[in-house]
């Protein structure tokens, strides 16, 4: 299993899988290319031989100092319950520990206790349900704080 990013030769299955999976966005061919090329997003594939297997979209937040969101994890129906959105997580996290994320944001559907599961296990809390709705969903926005508090100032 490698993670690697994204090409634009891998669009169509991106479109493919981001409509399946999160079927109220605009995942046509074109609204993937385009946000690929947004130098602020980052779309990472996990990758098995040549097997496409899974997808993370990570997405610097340009209104905000040093914060960041995972705007969608996905693993292909018969890689899952396997490690694999953790893997996807693990390395989102790594990633903007390296660019010096300061804090990482997600939102989910509050009845989505899988995906809640998964996030609270590496280190997210609830910060409230969000004023946004999916497909009608009641929907929970969760935070991980990528610095640790007071390190900076005892530094300085």
């Amino acid at each position: 299993m490698d993670i690697q990013r994204a090409e634009f030769q891998d669009v169509e299955w991106l479109s493919r899988i981001i409509s399946r999976e999160f079927p109220y966005t605009k995942a046509s061919r074109e609204n993937v290319e385009k946000r690929m090329r947004k130098p602020n997003l980052f779309l990472f594939k996990l990758v098995e031989g040549k097997k496409l297997v899974g997808f993370v979209e990570i997405e610097l937040l340009e209104d905000s100092e040093g914060s960041a969101r995972i705007n969608g994890i996905a693993v292909e129906k018969p890689f899952r319950k396997k490690g694999h959105g953790k893997r996807l997580l693990d390395f989102s996290i790594g990633f903007l520990r390296q660019l010096n994320v300061s804090d990482v944001f997600l939102l989910v559907k509050a009845d989505n206790a899988e995906a809640k599961q998964l996030y609270e296990k590496s280190g997210f809390t609830s910060i409230g349900l969000s004023k946004k709705r999916i497909e009608g969903k009641a929907v929970e926005e969760m935070h991980l704080p990528l610095s640790e508090s007071g390190e900076a100032e005892y530094l300085n």
